[in-house]
């Protein structure tokens, strides 16, 4: 997977880089994750199923049940507000908004 190399490659506003990722509760997957941020430059991470929350200086936001995160690159400020079932963070310097709303589906047999 190759990725521009920064803002240079792209004309225009700056990008931010997400990545999406379902870690299955697995140590060397998060492992993995957290060489591949680095290595690709990513900016913001959503998580599911991560292995283990990240401490400081991460800025690691979970869920309540441990089931989903999101991770922000530490220089990248943050504002997060959030209900009982959307949150809304405001991510970068210029204050892109991402809106994220939990689903609980229900267990059918």
């Amino acid at each position: 997977l190759e990725l521009p190399s920064g803002p240079e490659d792209h004309p225009g506003p700056p990008m931010m880089r997400i990545l999406q990722l379902n870690l299955n509760h697995c140590e060397a997957a998060q492992d993995l994750f957290c060489d591949t941020i680095s290595e690709l430059r990513i900016d913001v991470a959503i998580l599911c199923e991560q292995y283990k929350n990240l401490a400081p200086p991460n800025t690691w936001l979970a869920d309540a049940d441990g089931q989903a995160a999101i991770w922000v690159h530490g220089g990248i400020p943050v504002q997060e507000r959030a209900s009982a079932s959307t949150s809304l963070l405001r991510v970068g310097p210029n204050r892109r908004n991402f809106l994220f709303q939990r689903l609980r589906s229900t267990k059918t047999l």
